[in-house]
């Protein structure tokens, strides 16, 4: 679901259940975790951050067993949008938002080149993000 400010209300209507059903399912799926939260879908330039990156991170081999903790110190790094567990030639892809680029390589120079467990990194600037509202393959 998309809109997270949709009423209970009108949630119940679309699923065509009464009130309190919508509210017990919701309330279930935040308790159990499948619901992991509700977030505003800003706008990065809005609010002085034009410029978006996807970091693509590659770890020495040597620093591979602490790729959790690596990911967990880049996802509390100012700037830092999200960070992504990857499956081939790179460990990590970590989504930056900055109000400029000199902010972007300050980024790059300091969290990630500067460290010793980083092999190597690929800067990818977002031109354009469009997000789909399709269910997940296999739903």
């Amino acid at each position: 679901m998309r809109n997270g400010r949709l009423s209970n209300s009108r949630l119940a209507q679309g699923a065509n259940v009464a009130e309190s059903t919508a509210h017990s399912r919701v309330a279930a799926m935040v308790e159990t975790g499948v619901i992991r939260g509700f977030r505003a879908d800003v706008d990065l330039a809005a609010v002085g951050c034009p410029i978006q990156a996807m970091i693509l991170v590659r770890l020495q081999d040597s620093a591979r067993p602490r790729l959790r903790e690596e990911a967990h110190r880049l996802s509390t790094c100012a700037g830092v949008l999200e960070v992504f567990f990857l499956a081939g030639q790179y460990d990590l892809a970590v989504r930056v938002a900055a109000a400029n680029t000199s902010e972007l390589r300050d980024f790059v120079v300091n969290e990630l080149s500067r460290h010793a467990e980083t092999a190597g990194t690929e800067t990818c600037l977002i031109l354009e993000d469009v997000r789909g509202d399709n269910p997940p393959l296999g739903a």
